[in-house]
This record gives C-alpha cells, structure tokens and sequence, in this order.
C-alpha cells in the first residue's frame, strides 16, 4: 500500500498516517461502493457480499478503524456515478459540511 509517500508492506495503523488522509481515504472507500462486510466475531471470518475488490477495501478502511456503515449513513450523497466497465471507475459526489469553501467532494 503507498500512502502518503509511503510504502506500507502491512496496513498501517491510522496513527501512522496524517489524520486527514485516513479520514479522506475511509469516507472515499465507504462512499464509492456498493459492497458490505462482516467479520464474524465468534470465529473471526470475513464474510463478503459484493465486488470482491470493494469488500477488500471496506476491509481496509475498517483495519485503518473506520465504521464505514455509519459513514455511508451519515454522508449526504449528491451524486453517484455507478461503474462504468469501459472507463473502470466508480466514483461518488458528496456535501461536506465542515468545509464552507469546498461544500462538495468528489471520490473517485
């Protein structure tokens, strides 16, 4: 994983990282996807509904300590683009409220 600069052979912990780019990267993955995860607490196993490569990346922003459920609740979702198979991309359009000179942001 290359983050901020970084290649990371394992997933960082979030304390290693700026907190703005694990807030940024966390709300990208949980907003630009339709998949859903669950790790099973009883025997530790992932279960996966969804594209594969979306599920590995909720995996990764929940190792990286993100509720990615409650961020996709609480995002306000102007626009979403679905996949499209012949550019490869997905991407999303929300509100951000915490920023007044950029209200809308794009994760792609």
């Amino acid at each position: 994983l290359w983050a901020c600069g970084t290649f990371y052979s394992k997933v960082p912990v979030a304390m290693e990282l700026p907190a703005s780019a694990v807030h940024l990267l966390t709300e990208g993955i949980s907003v630009n996807s339709n998949a859903y995860v669950h790790l099973n607490e009883d025997d530790n196993i992932w279960h996966f509904v969804g594209n594969k490569t979306e599920c590995a990346l909720l995996v990764l922003a929940h190792k990286l300590g993100c509720d990615w459920e409650d961020v996709r609740k609480k995002s306000n979702v102007i626009t979403l683009f679905t996949f499209s198979s012949l550019k490869k991309r997905m991407s999303t359009i929300v509100s951000v409220q915490d920023e007044p000179d950029y209200p809308m942001r794009l994760h792609t």
